[in-house]
Parts: C-alpha cells; structure tokens; sequence
C-alpha cells in the first residue's frame, strides 16, 4: 500500500528501509518527505532548495524592497504599471508586463450584407452596439425593392434621387444638383440640413457619456501608443501625450529616478552589487579540517565553519578545532596559509570552560580563582608560614605565621611548647606491671599483674530479654555477662517472659494448661469422643460430643432451646428442581419473552431461587417461545462502498459485500474487541525508527 511517510532526515529513512531503490521495497511507490530538504518516491531523492535564507522581496506602495537574510533592504524601485482594470464594456489583460484592451463582448470576424448582384432587393445589415459604442452583433436583412434600377459609375458625382412629396404610392423619382454622393471618396454634400435628428451616438468612457448630434461639436480623446514600439520595450504613462513606448534601463545606482523602469538583469545586478558593497557574510558550508585542506577561494565576506578539527591551510596551516569560523576579508583564489592566509580571519569558539590570567604567573607562586573563567596568584611567602583559608568564598587565602602545640600528662604541661619548625622528642616509658609493644604507628599498652582469678558465677533471673550471668573475679573486676539469646523461630535459646516463636516438633507428656492460639489450634486429636462422633462448641470455652446416630438415614438437626445437635429421622418430601424461560423475573414456567424482557429463572419446589436477565445489544437480539426455546438474532450492517477505478479515477463503482477485499498493509490499534483499521502517516526519525499517527 502506497503511503504518505514524514521523516526526520535523508539518513534516518536510509536506516529504516535499505532497499529504498529496488521495486519491491514496501515503500518504493510511497512519498516521502524529509525535514533536511529531500522528496522520495520510486527509489529515488530530489532535493528541495529554500530560497527564502538569502534574500526576500517585499511590496507596498508600489514600492517593491529587496532585502537579505537580516531583513536589511539593500535596494527599493517604483514597480511601475503594474495593473490596468478594465469594465462592463473593455476588458484589460497583462502579460510579462504587456497590456491587452480587447472589447468585453467579442463579435466573430466576418463580413455582413449581400453576396451578388440582385435587381429585385438588396440585403441590410442590422448592426448592435452597447452603451459605449463597441459592436457586438451583426445580422442582415433582406429588403426588396420597386424595381427601380439605375447605373452608378464608381467615380464621379452622383445626385441623389427622390420620390415626390405624396403618401401615395409613385414611380416618379427626382434629383437635385444640391444634393450628391461621390461614389470614390464616400462623400455625401448637401447646401444644409433642416431639422432635428432622431436618433443620437452616445459614447460612455468610464462613466461619463458623452451624446453626438448634428447641432454641435463634440470631441473624444482616446491614448494610445503612436508605434508599436520595438522588442524589449515597455509601456509608460507619457502625460497629456498618452502612453508612450519606453526602453527599460540595464543599470540601477545613485542617478536611477522613478520614471526608470528597471529590466531583469539591472536588478540582480544592482542586489550583487548592494551585497558586494557592503560586504556581507555569506554563509558558504562546513569545511572537515581532518586532512588539513587549503583555503578555498573566497571574496569578501565568505564564512566557512570548521565541523572537524585539523589545519587549515596545508599541513604548516593554522590549527583549527570543530566550531571555529573563517571569514574571508580579501578576495583571493584560494591555497596554502604561507600564500592566502592574511586574507582569512579564524574566529575560535573553543574557550568555553578555560581560565585565563591578566599576566605571567610568578615562580613559586600560588594559582587562586579571581571570578568567572579568570585567576589570580598569592605569591610566595617571605618566611617559612601556614596556609590560611578565608571562612567565605570571598576571602581570598593568606600566608601566617606557624603555631605551636603543647603536650599534656594527666592536664599537666609536659615539657614546653612544640613548634612544627623544630625538632622535639616525646618517651613513652612503661611502668609498673605495665608493658608498652610498638607495632608500626600504634603503642599497645599492657598489664603485666597475673595475681587475678575468677572465685564464683552467678545467674540473675530474666525477663522478657532472658537470665544474665556475673563471674567474681579476684584481683581484678568482676565479669558480667549479658542475656542468654531467647529461643526463636530462626534461633535456639531460652525461653522469656515474653512473646516467642518457636520451631520443630515438640512433644509433651504431661497435660498442657491454658490457652493455645496459633499453629496450636490446629487439633489432629481430641480426647473423650467415640467413633463416629461430632465435636460441637457447647459453650464459651467449651467443646462437647455428639454421640453417633444409631439408626442409618437420620440427618443432623439443631434444637435452639438446647442449642445443641441431634440427630432425627428426614422428614423432607421429593420435590422438582429445574430451569424455565419466562417474560419477568418471577415467572415459574415457560412463555413467550422479546429482548427486553427475557429471563432465565431456576425453579425448586414451585419457587423461583434465582432469576437471571438476557438481552442483546447493538445489532444482536434475543428472544424465547412459549417452549422455552431462546433464539439469538443479529442483523447484518455490512453495506456497499462507492470506491473510484485505479484505472479510471474519474469512474466510480459500488463494490458489493462480497468483493470487498483489503490489501495487506493497514495500521491496527490492537484492540481485538473493538479493534479499528485507520490510515496513517509514517514519520521516521534520525536514527531509522518508524512510527505512525492517525
């Protein structure tokens, strides 16, 4: 199945499907959008350029600005003519700057009136016209006439005939020398004309009419280009002159004026140069410094970023580290560090975390921290001292004098006072039945007196933690001993007075008195009963016996005056126990039930002891007869889809149940209850894993 896929890099799809070029890849025929500028399909990539980083165009006013990455404009021009409208009756078009004014209602080129020569009737055009004068119909009309013919010769004066002043009909014509036709030039003369006309031309130019009679004078002004001008020009508003044809400029600077219209090339020109004047950094790429390349060719302005750390300029270059940037300052064609190097500028980045120091560090002297990422230094001290450390982060450390310890015997000073810059000897001597045994940096001190010995031991009784014993010794202190440890579950030991867990059989011969809780209520014999017998609890704290019936098929019953057991004879008759289908939840038998009633009622006795309630849901019921038969129903909501022809994509077809068939790749969320097949788009990340959203 062909899919719509987003991933996050060209290198994270490579990762996920490697077999992105052969047909049988599950996404050969799928297409793909990456986040670093690529476009797959059919196994192979194209690459998507943003223009938009190096500089934008803007419009307002019909100022059209240029600007760069920064949003600095570097250049601005008057768009010119931009935009001619037209109305109900011309209309405007523009192409590459040229202008069309075509009438808005077309009429089909052709020609009107008559095809041959006809003495018996002649053939008008009716013509059409809107409001502004602009033809848009034409038909003819045959008219016959009276049979009255003459020659007219196409030069020459003609004079015009005309029937006599009767309503009458006449076949006398007349002619007068007043009033003729010149055949060749179209010219109609007459001494004067009486009366008013009828009918008048009105001309409507955006919105203003304008009406054309007999009794006065009236002038419309249409502009228009004189020439048609020749290639490469371009229209321009001339004033009271009209339009006239004007030859763009190919170069834009300090001396262009509004009245210029700029070509194509004048104005990439004129960004190059605004670019190159102000020497921008333009960002080239990443340059891998680990096989120590040249300087590439440059021009003012050109910035590069080292992305692995090496030398730039040829193996006796400039050592450079990832993050460093070089900037071009001179134009130069590239090469080693000896050649171009003074036309390349290195910024580095790779002091983050490093200590400096305003000046050189003295022989002997102590390195302190100043603040920030800078140091300080404590010179040396002028005579043999101590290290002093400030009690805050503020104080710096200082030199002092050395001080000096004193050695006590029983709180008495012995000897004077010691200095750590001296030489000093402390004895330890041992005394009377005491030894003194050196062993590395440790003294051990011992009595030497044997004249002691133990003359008695004694136990004292314990509580919960147990007996604790006492030797008596002579010479020397008496012993204590603590408790003996009290028996648990993990231990052996004596038992206390207090709560204790014991493990392993124990056997008792004798009678135990008292309570027993625990693992001891557990019996496995109780005395005094007989075969047969039950145990029964008799009162508080007491268990007595029921003896065992002597007579076969005697149950146990309860007396609640005696609040004891006994055994009697059953009494209880045979009585029917079976299961019905019923329309409530106390019906005893069998009826008709619909889905929203029916139960399942077990019946003992004549009596219902429990009722149970089934019903259908959705698309599913259930209903019984009055046999008790329950018969489940679900109704069918599959339906036919309209889907469109692979082949046809305009037809579209009913595909019935039974030809419904799914393809094999579909996204599922796992629910096998109520589980839904969905369409989804794909996203593959940088490291090649795919993952879906509905």
């Amino acid at each position: 199945m062909e899919k719509l896929i987003y991933a996050k890099s060209k290198a994270g799809l490579e990762l996920a499907w490697s077999d992105l070029a052969l047909g049988t890849s599950a996404i050969y025929r799928s297409i793909v959008f990456t986040e670093d500028g690529y476009l797959y399909t059919h196994g192979k990539f194209f690459r998507i350029l943003d223009a938009t980083a190096a500089f934008s165009a803007t419009y307002a006013n019909n100022i059209v600005s240029l600007k760069d990455g920064a949003g600095n404009t570097f250049v601005s021009f008057d768009r010119g003519i931009h935009s001619v409208t037209g109305d109900t009756y011309v209309s405007a078009t523009t192409t590459n700057g040229a202008v069309t004014l075509t009438h808005a209602t077309p009429i089909t080129a052709g020609s009107v009136g008559p095809t041959a020569d006809s003495s018996t009737s002649i053939v008008v055009p009716r013509l059409t016209y809107n409001a502004a004068g602009h033809l848009t119909a034409a038909t003819t009309w045959t008219a016959t006439l009276n049979q009255v013919q003459t020659n007219i010769s196409s030069t020459g004066v003609q004079y015009l005939t005309f029937a006599s002043s009767s309503t009458a009909g006449t076949s006398e014509l007349n002619k007068n020398t007043a009033l003729t036709y010149n055949a060749a030039t179209g010219l109609l003369s007459a001494t004067g004309l009486a009366g008013t006309l009828n009918n008048k031309l009105t001309l409507t130019l955006n919105g203003t009419a304008n009406e054309y009679n007999n009794s006065s004078a009236k002038s419309v002004s249409f502009y228009a280009p004189t020439l048609a001008g020749t290639s490469g020009q371009l229209l321009k508003s001339g004033g009271a002159s009209g339009p006239v044809w004007d030859t763009p400029v190919i170069t834009i600077n300090g001396s262009s004026t509004n009245d210029q219209i700029p070509t194509a090339a004048a104005v990439w020109s004129a960004i190059g140069t605004g670019i190159g004047a102000n020497d921008a950094m333009v960002f080239k790429g990443v340059i891998p410094a680990s096989t120590n390349p040249n300087y590439p060719s440059g021009v003012t302005g050109d910035t590069w970023k080292i992305s692995v750390a090496g030398k730039i300029g040829g193996a006796s270059g400039v050592n450079v580290e990832a993050g460093d940037t070089i900037i071009c300052v001179t134009d130069n064609a590239g090469g080693t560090q000896a050649t171009v190097g003074s036309n390349w500028t290195i910024l580095q980045t790779n002091i983050d975390g490093a200590v400096t120091t305003g000046g050189a560090i003295a022989q002997g002297a102590l390195v302190i921290g100043a603040g920030s990422s800078s140091v300080s230094t404590l010179p040396n001290a002028a005579t043999a001292g101590w290290l002093l450390i400030g009690n805050t982060g503020t104080n710096s450390p200082t030199w002092t004098a050395p001080g000096s310890f004193t050695v006590q015997v029983g709180g008495t000073n012995f000897g004077s006072a010691y200095s750590p810059t001296a030489s000093k000897t402390v004895n330890f001597v041992a005394g009377t039945n005491v030894s003194l045994t050196p062993s590395g940096n440790n003294i051990t001190i011992a009595s030497v007196d044997t004249n002691y010995y133990p003359t008695a031991f004694s136990w004292t009784d314990g509580g919960a933690a147990g007996p604790t014993g006492k030797l008596t010794m002579s010479g020397a202190s008496d012993i204590s001993f603590a408790a003996i440890p009290s028996a648990s579950a993990t231990v052996s030991g004596v038992v206390t007075t207090g709560t204790q867990t014991f493990v392993g059989a124990k056997t008792f011969n004798s009678t135990i008195t008292g309570s027993i809780s625990g693992n001891a209520g557990t019996a496995t014999n109780i005395a005094g009963g007989t075969t047969g017998a039950i145990v029964y609890q008799s009162g508080a704290g007491a268990t007595a016996f029921l003896a065992a019936s002597t007579v076969n098929g005697y149950v146990l019953k309860y007396n609640t005056t005696t609040n004891a057991p006994y055994w009697a004879a059953d009494t209880d008759t045979h009585y029917t126990s079976k299961n019905i289908v019923g329309a409530s939840s106390t019906a005893t038998a069998n009826a008709v039930a619909t889905n929203a009633a029916l139960y399942l009622n077990h019946i003992e006795n004549g009596s219902v002891t429990s009722a149970h309630k089934i019903t259908g849901s959705g698309a599913t019921t259930v209903a019984a007869d009055a046999s008790g038969n329950i018969t489940i129903s679900s109704t069918n909501s599959w339906r036919d889809v309209k889907a469109y022809f692979l082949s046809a994509p305009s037809t579209q077809a009913t595909i019935n149940q039974a030809d419904l068939k799914f393809g094999d790749e579909f996204l599922w969320n796992g629910n096998t209850t109520a589980g839904e097949i969905k369409l989804a788009w794909a996203e593959v990340s940088e490291t090649g894993v795919i993952t879906y959203a509905v």
